[in-house]
């Protein structure tokens, strides 16, 4: 599955990224703040192998998390520190690719 973003969050580096599928399985895209991605330009795109055999059939979901308004805390999952920066932005469209 590959998904296209276009967002005018002045940094998207902050965000994180799910894909949530017509029957609940949800990929983690991108984790906060993890260095991973470079963003750059208008439009980024994300792949997830999470949802293979799956149905592609119904609503699929995604979700964008900016953790700028709440403290300072540990990604459990990855360990890595993620700091608040009080700024926002919106999803200017999305679609998906399966």
């Amino acid at each position: 599955v590959q998904v296209r973003l276009k967002t005018n969050h002045p940094n998207p580096e902050q965000l994180a990224v799910h894909l949530i599928s017509p029957s609940g399985t949800e990929s983690r895209l991108v984790l906060v703040n993890n260095g991973s991605v470079k963003f750059g330009g208008d439009n980024y795109y994300f792949l997830s192998n999470a949802f293979y055999g799956e149905d592609s059939g119904g609503t699929w979901t995604i979700r964008v998390f900016d953790p700028s308004d709440l403290p300072s805390y540990v990604d459990p999952d990855d360990g890595v520190t993620v700091i608040p920066v009080n700024d926002t932005g919106t999803i200017d469209e999305w679609a998906i690719n399966i």
